[in-house]
Formats: C-alpha cells, structure tokens, sequence
C-alpha cells in the first residue's frame, strides 16, 4: 500500500480506526486512491493501525 501520511498523529489515527472499527463497513471510497471492499476494509484498517504517521 501507499504511504501517505495526513492524519496528525498517532492519537487521532488511532482513535478515528476505533471508531470506524465500530461501524458496519462494506465499502471505503476515499477522495483519492484506491476503493477498499470486503476482506480489504479490515486490511486496510490493519495495516494503517501499525502505520506510524505525525507529529502533533
């Protein structure tokens, strides 16, 4: 996957993959990059959990 790093810090990331974790997700469709369906949600959701992104 990319690494693109726009979220401010570990913190809000982390608290924004809880939330979202949350949520009955079958489909992620950001602005730009790729569409995340099925299986690739929770990939995704894994893989940015462990990225170390930020400063604030």
């Amino acid at each position: 996957m990319e690494n693109i790093q726009y979220m401010p810090s570990n913190r809000a990331k982390n608290n924004w993959v809880a939330r979202v974790k949350e949520l009955d997700i079958d489909m992620m469709a950001p602005q730009h990059g790729r569409i995340f369906k099925g299986e690739m949600v929770a990939e995704f959701l894994e893989w940015f959990t462990k990225l170390d992104v930020g400063i604030a």
